[in-house]
């Protein structure tokens, strides 16, 4: 079965943003809708799962409840130690992503989601997550994946 990890920013919007303002699901809700028909193992470290915390009090505080009743559902894994995280500031123009870029590197996912084309979809990353056989892709990527684009 293929992991897939995601971000943030698609954590948040699979939970909160699955449907558009027309009811059709978003391409985070149809990846949500992947993820529940058990089409992939979907992984999501720790500090993602503190990250979305402090975003959804910051920005959607109405939806708290929403969002620790979705993290229930999973096995998030271990944060990297201190020393990857160190390593990976060597790798990514905004350094305050090198844990999420650790957190990757440590978790081998085939797969990983990301919406940040400025600090993550960059040549050197890219070079970095393949060597350790990790493709890094956007949800359109991901849903191509699985023959939906």
């Amino acid at each position: 079965m293929l992991k897939i990890a995601i971000d943030t920013n698609i954590l948040l919007a699979m939970i909160i943003f699955p449907k558009g303002k027309s009811g059709r699901l978003t391409m985070a809700g149809e990846i949500r809708t992947l993820y529940e028909n058990k089409e992939f193992q979907l992984i999501v470290n720790e500090l993602v799962a503190e990250e979305s915390r402090r975003v959804v009090v910051k920005k959607f505080p109405e939806n708290t409840e929403l969002l620790e009743s979705y993290l229930s559902t999973l096995k998030l894994t271990p944060k990297p130690p201190l020393f990857r995280v160190e390593r990976c500031k060597n790798f990514i123009s905004d350094i305050k992503d090198a844990p999420i870029l650790a957190a990757v590197l440590q978790d081998k996912p085939n797969y990983f989601c990301n919406n940040d084309i400025k600090d993550f979809h960059t040549e050197r990353i890219k070079k970095l997550l393949a060597h350790r056989n990790i493709i890094l892709v956007t949800p359109y990527g991901l849903l191509k994946v699985f023959n939906l684009r």
